[in-house]
């Protein structure tokens, strides 16, 4: 049957039918919020089907978070516990569908990557990261990520820069992330919403806001290895990001 059409956007009645036990929730809810049906509804649907787009990606990252740990757990699980896992990534995977306004979300454990010549090799980074200065790849020799802690809940990208520099202590972490904010604009309120650890000059080793500090978007700026690297194995390396070198194979065909 077709749905009725909206005549006015200021108000609009209509009837449901509910479960037995989603009434009763809802009950629960409207009873402890001190809110009736209509308005606890509409509180509902601007909460979660209105949601502004920096939340929803926030949530929709931190529930495919969820069911990529669970997907880990259901590797090692016994035949009677993988039913209770698969129905809570399914309820994970259904909020997402929710505050995404219906359209199914789909995810892969390894994601789109894509590779980028720069010297002496090329760079193979995932396809949604932010590269801001791609046009100068050939002429640099290592690369960098810029992750901040909570990207997730803040919906922040992660964002690669070429440079010269081999270790994250020689970034110019100014430079680079003035490149950020022009490659994506919110980043400027991201460095504004950092909190910089305070100590405790009482308590060595201890800081006087580190709950605040550990829940702020803190920037780090990171260093991504060579495939041949002897720090870790590549199936370690982080998000598949590696730098794969070029050089070496062409100077041992140049000298046979």
């Amino acid at each position: 049957m077709a749905r009725k059409r909206i005549l006015s956007l200021a108000s609009y009645k209509f009837s449901m039918d509910l479960s037995g036990e989603n009434k009763e929730a809802v009950d629960d809810a409207t009873e402890n919020y001190g809110m009736k049906y209509g308005p606890f509804i509409n509180m509902l649907i601007k909460n979660f089907l209105r949601m502004p787009t920096g939340m929803k990606q926030a949530f929709t990252g931190f529930c495919i978070s969820k069911c990529q740990e669970l997907d880990k757990l259901l590797e090692v699980a016994g035949a009677m516990e993988k039913k209770s896992i698969e129905m809570e990534k399914e309820q994970y995977l259904e909020i997402a569908r929710i505050i995404n306004g219906g359209i199914d979300i789909h995810y892969d454990d390894t994601p789109d990557m894509r590779k980028i010549a720069m010297k002496d090799g090329f760079l193979i980074i995932p396809k949604d990261w932010i590269v801001v200065n791609e046009e100068d790849a050939a002429h640099y020799r290592y690369a960098g990520v810029v992750e901040c802690r909570n990207h997730v809940k803040y919906g922040i990208p992660h964002f690669v820069f070429f440079t010269n520099a081999e270790y994250p202590k020689d970034y110019d972490t100014d430079l680079i992330n003035e490149m950020c904010c022009e490659a994506w604009p919110k980043f400027k309120d991201i460095i504004d919403q950092q909190v910089e650890p305070i100590r405790d000059p009482d308590n060595p080793g201890q800081w006087l806001n580190a709950k605040e500090h550990l829940a702020s978007p803190y920037i780090g700026h990171f260093m991504i290895d060579e495939a041949d690297s002897d720090l870790r194995e590549i199936e370690d390396m982080p998000y598949g990001a590696m730098i794969v070198r070029t050089s070496a194979a062409n100077t041992d065909d140049d000298e046979k």
